[in-house]
């Protein structure tokens, strides 16, 4: 893993490819006015030399851009990594509402902030639709399953980075 942004006073996490089955905290509750900061994941920029990683936000997306502090962060990869597969007919711990509705629940251990995909009978990914009310994941067409990946084996790392005072 490795730090960068700092001198333009933003952090960026980057690191190998799997990187981005990991969860970066800000540790100390961390926020901005108020505004408690998240890790984000973003693309890279060939343009510009980026590379994908995770990028420190405040949990609106509105400030991206930090002076003058010190910032600890953890990381949490895991070691091993499941595909897990649910269907009605074995729904595990998911619950399946209607025919294009999903609740997955907490004791599924997804990837937190890694999407899980619906299928159709012919295995095509079905387009989301987004979120009910009732927290229920609702797609375009009938779920015959559902996919996500789990993690496994969590190892941990300690990450600080300094970024400098708002230039003059």
């Amino acid at each position: 893993m490795e730090l960068s942004g700092q001198d333009q006073n933003r952090l960026r996490v980057t690191g190998p490819a799997g990187l981005r089955l990991c969860t970066l905290t800000p540790e100390d509750g961390a926020a901005h006015h108020g505004t408690p900061l998240r890790f984000t994941w973003a693309g890279g920029d060939r343009d510009r030399g980026t590379r994908p990683g995770f990028e420190l936000r405040t949990e609106d997306d509105q400030i991206r851009y930090f002076y003058d502090r010190r910032i600890t962060v953890e990381a949490r990869c895991p070691t091993r990594v499941e595909t897990v597969t649910l269907t009605p007919d074995a729904p595990g711990c998911a619950r399946f509402e209607g025919d294009n509705g999903v609740v997955l629940g907490d004791d599924c251990g997804g990837i937190a902030h890694l999407d899980f995909a619906a299928v159709d009978d012919t295995g095509l990914a079905l387009q989301p639709l987004g979120e009910d009310e009732n927290g229920v994941h609702r797609f375009w067409g009938p779920v015959k399953e559902v996919r996500f990946l789990r993690g496994r084996d969590p190892q941990s790392r300690t990450l600080t980075a300094e970024l400098p005072e708002l230039p003059q």
